[in-house]
């Protein structure tokens, strides 16, 4: 009574060169019922893994070349086929409610694209041979085109494509950053945004690992993009960094913050309060540039606040995201010069020396 059968043949099968083993379609195996499928001895066409066939019954014929009377196989050595056959009838069902499904295949697509757009071109080879120059300390004002300084010792014949390659980059990473933050914006239920998030992680994880380490990781690839390019950069970064902040705010402090559910929204969507969390995280769990402080410390991402969240939360994610960003600020950094990010850090973590320091007193005279 099933539509479909699912024929899973022994590893170990084997035919005599010459022979053939076909699947014909019904009970009686003739030519009117349709054939299949057709297997040749020495591996020809063998099914490499289990072979679906659109219908409730099949016939299995094998034509063999065997001399007659050998029944063994002996004149050729092994030979056979072994073949496991389950019937079923195929679920096209979906496992959410459909319009949680569809919503969930659009936020898919779209975190796709958006991925694409935050990555944009990879590096040259000339942009990885001269990355020291390119994104160094010295490669200041950072958005400065073929007038700059660090663009006077490069070769003629390849600054103003350096430039050109530059100013797509930063512009596909804007303009990816921008619809980021509409999407996450519009995006009607935790399940949507989680495929934001999650793309919006794997861009940034990509931006650190696409050639040699940088100065900075959100800008990293495009310096000499000119003055209004780098703005527009700058200001998408700090809208969706921001948005991130403000989520993962609300998500520490009570383990279901964050945007609120809707009404249809259950435990279905995949999205429970300590998930959501971790996708709230992961785009944070990367390494910092060090010019990536100036940009944390906008007043808008409000970033120390953030990090005091972090900090008293219990939470083992906020814990280790808290022990993260503190590292990887000052990790990788050989100047004497402290950035606005680390001089806020270090006064946070005074402040926390004096409170241990307070405790320990109370203890003292408690005992």
């Amino acid at each position: 009574g099933c539509s479909c059968l699912r024929l899973e043949f022994d590893s170990r099968c084997a035919l005599l060169k010459g022979d053939r083993l076909e699947v014909w379609r019904g009970a009686g195996g003739g030519a009117e019922e349709g054939l299949l499928h057709s297997f040749g001895g020495g591996g020809e066409g063998w099914p490499a893994g289990p072979l679906v066939v659109a219908c409730g019954e099949a016939t299995l014929r094998l034509q063999t070349h065997l001399p007659r009377g050998d029944v063994s196989g002996s004149a050729a050595g092994c030979w056979g086929f072994a073949c496991e056959v389950r019937g079923f009838d195929p679920s096209f069902g979906a496992s959410l409610p459909l319009p949680l499904d569809c919503e969930k295949g659009i936020a898919l697509l779209a975190a796709r694209y958006v991925g694409e757009q935050l990555v944009g071109e990879p590096l040259s080879p000339e942009e990885v041979a001269h990355a020291a120059l390119l994104e160094g300390d010295k490669a200041h004002p950072p958005w400065g085109g073929a007038a700059g300084p660090y663009y006077r010792v490069l070769p003629a014949g390849i600054v103003h494509a350096l430039i050109e390659k530059r100013q797509r980059r930063a512009v596909s990473r804007a303009e990816g950053l921008e619809a980021a933050l509409r999407l996450l914006h519009a995006a009607p239920s935790r399940a949507s945004r989680a495929e934001l998030l999650t793309a919006l992680a794997r861009a940034f994880r990509r931006f650190g690992s696409d050639g040699p380490s940088r100065g900075s990781l959100f800008f990293g690839g495009c310096s000499g993009c000119g003055e209004p390019v780098w703005s527009r950069l700058r200001v998408s970064l700090v809208g969706v960094l921001s948005l991130l902040g403000e989520w993962l705010r609300a998500a520490v402090e009570g383990l279901g913050g964050g945007p609120p559910r809707l009404p249809q929204e259950g435990a279905s969507d995949g999205a429970s309060d300590e998930a959501w969390l971790r996708l709230l995280a992961a785009p944070w769990l990367v390494p910092l540039g060090r010019r990536d402080g100036a940009l944390l410390c906008n007043e808008s991402i409000d970033f120390v606040a953030l990090l005091l969240r972090l900090r008293r939360s219990r939470h083992p994610v906020g814990s280790q995201l808290y022990e993260h960003l503190v590292l990887t600020s000052f990790a990788g950094h050989g100047s004497a010069s402290l950035t606005p990010l680390q001089e806020c850090l270090l006064g946070l973590l005074a402040s926390e020396l004096v409170c241990f320091a307070d405790e320990a007193r109370s203890e003292e005279h408690t005992s």
